[in-house]
């Protein structure tokens, strides 16, 4: 899905199994949301937001932020994510955003907040590569 067709989405499409939503991709920055289902929680009796989920909300955000850096023939790969756990994220909703520090030829440096009722639930940085499509034979 190109970047235009994200931002001009009423409701934008869910991302993957985990129902992540897009919200916003353009300019090295991105917002997107997780509406938190019983299934993202540990259990009923431990109903905190499992440390994975939130992990990939963080990696989702740091791919669109990227992704509209790109041109066509450039992809990238995400190659560490450090990430501090705040504070636990419950049910409710999950809000993340992303910001690129940093863009060379070879690398980008990510920055992501999420947050839960405007309070910090996980901060992480990352790296990124940047790998090129090569044309088929």
């Amino acid at each position: 899905m190109e970047n235009s067709d994200i931002n001009s989405e009423p409701n934008p499409p869910k991302q993957g199994p985990l129902g992540i939503q897009v919200m916003e991709s353009k300019d090295g920055k991105s917002r997107l949301r997780l509406e938190v289902q019983d299934w993202h929680l540990h259990s009923k009796e431990d109903p905190r937001v499992g440390g994975g989920v939130i992990m990939a909300l963080s990696d989702s955000t740091a791919h669109f932020a990227i992704q509209s850096l790109l041109e066509d023939n450039e992809l990238h790969a995400t190659v560490d994510v450090k990430i501090n756990f705040i504070r636990p994220g419950r049910e409710g909703v999950l809000e993340a955003e992303g910001l690129i520090l940093y863009k060379g030829s070879r690398f980008a440096v990510s920055e992501v907040s999420i947050k839960q009722d405007g309070k910090l639930v996980a901060k992480a940085q990352g790296t990124e590569t940047f790998v090129w499509k090569r044309e088929k034979k």
